[in-house]
């Protein structure tokens, strides 16, 4: 089974909230059942079209009056208020097809893509507003199949944005994976996204948090030699709308704007995820300040980190040096000493002391003759 990935929405480019849902695109999901009763959930790129399909089927909203421009469902109600609309099913095979829908609530997956709720999990918000008129559809080969449903939000819905999706799935479909392998059963779905704007006062909030770099190869020479890393940092929604955050990212003074950054997808609110910019200039020795800036529906977070980057080996090789050239100059000074005549005592001539032959010498033998006396006889 291949793995798959999600398509992000159009950029969000005015804070006019109809202008703005327009903007978002399809979504396709594709959820995988092991035998185990483990649920993998994985996407499925959706093309420029109007329908979420896995290539079997598609799930788009009903087009009404022969309205083609509905990608998605973008809906403005207020608390306590009723909206009907249906759900289109369209079997692109050329067997009978055996579809089960339902309606999900949706959130940020750790990748930070748009996931719904798990079949069968409780939802709270938009999956447990939205009621489909029946759970099961049987559709002709080439042929469609439209589910009214009805939403009623609740009086104590919170104002601003709420997001889920209509899912439809197909039956356990058995197989071997790889093949000769595990025989594994897999059911997979598809789904459109359903936004809902609860009317009331809209508060759109982020933050920024955990802003670090982690170095991923160290350079061992400054200034010659450059390391790799990446900036990691967790963009949260705060607020009670839908952002699409811009990023501009500052390190030791120069931005890196230039640089390729990873886009960041739309965050639900009270959704999260954490951005990961590769850096491949990371210094040697050096005290990096890294500076986020985001800028998302006219608000704006921030968030910095100083930490040092430092080349240890580097440190070692010149610590080395160092003790290399000290023990060095020890070794030549002593040989100098070594080396150099014995020196005389402070306050002694040089050579042996003589007695001038002009004084006389004063005798010390006992026998000598002390002046002023003669010796009788």
């Amino acid at each position: 089974m291949r793995p798959t990935t999600l398509s992000e929405p159009t950029p969000e480019t005015t804070a006019a909230p109809r202008r703005r849902l327009r903007k978002l695109a399809a979504v396709s999901l594709a959820t995988v059942v092991a035998a185990t009763g483990c649920i993998v959930t994985g996407i499925v790129t959706a093309p420029e079209a109007l329908a979420a399909d896995n290539g079997q089927w598609s799930v788009f909203p009903a087009q009404p009056n022969g309205r083609q421009d509905r990608v998605n469902y973008l809906l403005e109600v207020a608390p306590g208020g009723t909206y009907k609309d249906a759900v289109t099913l369209k079997n692109k095979t050329s067997k009978l097809l055996v579809l089960e829908a339902w309606a999900a609530d949706a959130f940020n997956s750790n990748a930070g893509g748009f996931a719904p709720r798990d079949e069968g999990k409780p939802n709270t918000g938009v999956g447990n507003w939205i009621k489909l008129s029946t759970p099961k559809v049987i559709i002709p080969p080439k042929a469609s199949s439209t589910i009214p449903f009805t939403m009623t939000v609740p009086r104590s819905a919170t104002p601003g944005d709420h997001i889920g999706a209509i899912m439809a799935v197909a039956p356990f479909i058995r197989g071997q994976f790889p093949a000769g392998g595990t025989v594994i059963s897999a059911r997979y779905s598809v789904g459109a996204r359903v936004y809902v704007r609860v009317a009331g006062p809209l508060t759109p909030q982020l933050s920024v948090k955990d802003v670090q770099l982690d170095v991923t190869k160290k350079a061992i020479v400054p200034f010659l030699q450059k390391g790799t890393g990446v900036i990691r940092y967790t963009v949260v929604n705060t607020g009670n709308t839908v952002l699409r955050p811009a990023q501009q990212l500052t390190v030791i003074g120069r931005s890196l704007g230039d640089f390729p950054l990873r886009g960041i997808p739309e965050i639900l609110p009270g959704g999260e995820f954490v951005v990961e910019n590769p850096w491949d200039e990371v210094p040697a020795l050096d005290l990096v300040h890294v500076r986020v800036d985001l800028q998302a529906e006219g608000v704006s977070a921030g968030g910095d980190q100083s930490q040092w980057v430092i080349s240890w080996i580097f440190l070692l090789v010149v610590a080395g040096l160092i003790l290399a050239y000290m023990g060095y100059r020890r070794w030549r000074d002593s040989r100098r000493d070594g080396e150099a005549p014995a020196s005389t005592p402070a306050g002694t001539a040089p050579f042996p002391s003589m007695v001038s032959a002009s004084m006389p010498t004063t005798p010390t033998s006992a026998g000598a003759e002390k002046p002023g006396r003669r010796r009788k006889g």
